[in-house]
């Protein structure tokens, strides 16, 4: 019995570990593609100001 709860705890602990990756991964991108935003909306902003 206790081989499966131990069994269950490194299913679990996986699983956790594998959840944070695919969070970071997401925040990742998702700061990525802000930046990408603001820096467009800069050069827009800088090609209105030298007309």
């Amino acid at each position: 019995q206790l081989g499966s709860f131990h069994c269950q705890l490194v299913q679990v602990s996986l699983q956790r570990s594998r959840f944070k990756l695919r969070l970071e991964d997401v925040v990742r991108n998702a700061r990525n593609r802000l930046r990408q935003e603001s820096a467009e909306k800069l050069k827009e902003r800088v090609k209105g100001r030298v007309k």
